[in-house]
């Protein structure tokens, strides 16, 4: 189980993200070291825009072609058991982040 804010998925919900914002970080629990699929609901204020999901020394490049919202599906991701930081970075333009979902990989 991955649990984020007291939850056990989507642990953000409506926040708008732009490259002049520090990366906005979320404190996610594993009970084991394992992979997770990764999806994420975004819009692009002016499409194209790009972002990436960063946690350790992987980093889930974002694609955002539309403005209006789309899931997007990433590459899985390992966390560790414990504590793990997911970062959210915009790397162009402005993007609304409505929620981003783990599970584990099948």
């Amino acid at each position: 189980m991955v649990t984020g804010q007291n939850r056990t998925s989507r642990p953000a919900r409506n926040y708008r993200h732009s490259i002049h914002e520090d990366r906005k970080a979320y404190s996610i629990v594993s009970d084991a070291s394992k992979k997770y699929e990764v999806t994420v609901k975004v819009k692009a204020v002016d499409a194209p825009a790009e972002a990436q999901l960063i946690s350790g020394g992987q980093v889930r490049p974002v694609m955002i072609t539309q403005n209006t919202w789309q899931e997007i599906k990433l590459d899985p991701i390992t966390l560790i058991k414990g504590n793990n930081q997911l970062k959210w970075q915009v790397t162009t333009d402005v993007v609304d982040l409505d929620w981003m979902e783990l599970r584990p990989s099948k």
